[in-house]
């Protein structure tokens, strides 16, 4: 699978195979890149660094700790971390993934530690068109993403609701048992930690859809 995709001068634009065929192509100032790195090593991050000059403490949050929603200003580019949902089906957990994105002028670089939809869906579209999509700007493509998240959030809180629902249904019968009394705290729960994480990526991202940071 190729690592991302790359738009050179007169809207050429073709997969990138591998991070040494990045290190080719950067030097191209007219070029434009989005690297999608999933699962990397961290080898992988210490080449990805040494040929975009990325921030070794940013590089190492992308696979290391848990991380809070956040944006990090650089001389060149921006650095977000986010959190996306796969989509849940009903009995699952709750299992926010991160993303953590660089944003600079020509290039976006977006890492998961683990496969998240949102990304494999904008992926896919950029896939048949990388032409199209890449020449309205990385920052284009990073707002695809975002927006494909929301959506995702939107579609797993429909999923809840609909599931707390049914159990506070089942609560007034007669026979109620105490593990569906359990199972709907644990729903109430749920939604209470995607609210906040909601909320709080709602406050980080209004300054960057405001256009207060630059290259987006």
């Amino acid at each position: 699978m190729p690592i991302g995709f790359v738009l050179q001068p007169h809207n050429d634009s073709r997969p990138l195979v591998s991070l040494d065929d990045l290190a080719e192509l950067w030097p191209q100032e007219d070029a434009r890149f989005w690297v999608v790195l999933e699962s990397p090593s961290d080898e992988d991050l210490l080449r990805l660094g040494e040929v975009a000059g990325l921030d070794e403490e940013a590089l190492d949050d992308c696979l290391h700790g848990e991380q809070h929603p956040r944006v990090d200003e650089f001389e060149s580019y921006i650095f977000l971390v986010l959190y996306g949902l796969h989509g849940l089906k009903a009995q699952e957990v709750l299992d926010p993934h991160q993303l953590a994105a660089f944003c600079g002028s020509r290039f976006l670089i977006t890492v998961v530690r683990h496969p998240m939809l949102s990304i494999r869906q904008v992926r896919a579209r950029c896939g048949r068109h990388p032409e199209t999509l890449l020449a309205r700007g990385v920052d284009v493509v990073l707002f695809e993403i975002i927006d494909t998240i929301v959506d995702n959030y939107l579609i797993v809180a429909d999923r809840y609701e609909d599931r707390l629902e049914e159990l506070e249904e089942k609560s007034f019968d007669i026979a109620v048992t105490e593990e569906i009394l359990e199972e709907a705290a644990e729903v109430r729960r749920d939604l209470l930690q995607l609210r906040r994480l909601a909320v709080a990526q709602r406050h980080l991202l209004l300054p960057v859809a405001k256009g207060e940071y630059d290259f987006v």
